[in-house]
């Protein structure tokens, strides 16, 4: 549970979320609305997978 909480605490990792629910996005596509580095896009997408909140195809 805890995972969960610290995955969501993070406003960027919200905005990841609330892209995804339209569908599933490459994590190029999920890198544009968002003015980082790659690096830190993917640190982003491990917490939420770590939570259980995506997987990867």
């Amino acid at each position: 549970m805890n995972q969960i909480f610290k995955a969501l605490a993070h406003p960027v990792r919200r905005q990841i979320l609330s892209l995804l629910r339209a569908g599933p996005m490459t994590s190029g596509a999920l890198l544009e609305p968002f003015d980082m580095a790659w690096p830190s896009l993917t640190g982003h997408l491990k917490v939420l997978k770590t939570a259980g909140l995506v997987h990867a195809e």
